[in-house]
């Protein structure tokens, strides 16, 4: 197997994995969607045993696809720019609950009456901070 530079094929990712013997292999639900999908679906490569879906949660249906068409779970990773990482699905199979796992260690999240989410951990800020403007 020949890595090109700069390969933007769709299967340039699955390609290096298998070159390199890669064992995580990092990537969000569209691609999992679309690869599981196909008719005729990619080889996936024996090293990669956890796949790590992040950007948003995993449709349950998607979850359920790749798990039939990869014979394996897609752990989820979610979290969010201004806090970092939320939560982890560790065991895999979050996505086929229709979850996204389990907080990380150090991450409290409560849940008001009005349906806000506050996500408090060492990397979320105490408040916003307003832009600095020259003079």
């Amino acid at each position: 197997m020949l890595i090109v530079p700069g390969d933007t094929s769709p299967w340039a990712p699955l390609d290096c994995a298998r070159a390199l013997a890669a064992t995580v292999f990092p990537t969000v639900p569209v691609y999992l969607q679309t690869i599981a999908s196909l008719a005729a679906p990619p080889v996936w490569p024996d090293t990669l045993r956890t796949v790590i879906s992040g950007g948003r949660a995993v449709a349950r249906e998607t979850a359920e696809r790749f798990r039939e068409t990869f014979g394996r779970d897609a752990h989820v990773f979610y979290g969010a720019s201004e806090c970092g990482g939320i939560a982890y699905d560790a065991e895999g199979g979050a996505a086929l609950r229709g979850t996204v796992g389990m907080p990380i260690d150090g991450v409290h999240l409560a849940l008001d009456e009005g349906g806000t989410v506050s996500v408090r951990s060492a990397a979320t800020g105490l408040r916003h901070v307003p832009r600095l403007t020259n003079g």
